[in-house]
C-alpha cells in the first residue's frame, strides 16, 4: 500500500486495509514501515512492540503478533478461508388454527 493510501485508510477507518498495513510492516522501505505502523496504531490503538527501524527477530516477532491479532479479528480464520454462514436458521412456520 502506498503512503497516501495509508493516510486515506486511517481517515476512513478502512477495516479492509488492515491486512495490507500488516503486510507493509515487513516492507524493505523504512518509510513505508513507519507509515504502516502509524496507520495501524491510529486505527487500533495498539503497537505490539513493533518499531519500524528494528530489523531481525525483534521485528519478525512483532509482525507475528500483528498477524495473530489480524487472525483473531477475522475470527481465527486463516488467509483465504471462507467466512462461516452467519444466516439465521429458518424456523418452520406454525399455522394458527
Amino acid at each position: 500500500m502506498k503512503i497516501p493510501a495509508m493516510k486515506t485508510a486511517v481517515r476512513q477507518d478502512a477495516a479492509g486495509s488492515k491486512k495490507q498495513l500488516v503486510k507493509d510492516l515487513d516492507n524493505e522501505d523504512p518509510a513505508v514501515r513507519l507509515y504502516a505502523i502509524g496507520a495501524l496504531e491510529r486505527l487500533t490503538g495498539r503497537s505490539f512492540g513493533y518499531r519500524y527501524y528494528v530489523d531481525g527477530p525483534e521485528r519478525e516477532e512483532a509482525i507475528g503478533r500483528w498477524k495473530q491479532w489480524l487472525a483473531e479479528q477475522r475470527g481465527g480464520r486463516s488467509e483465504g478461508e471462507a467466512l462461516p454462514d452467519r444466516r439465521p436458521a429458518t424456523q418452520p412456520s406454525r399455522s394458527r388454527g
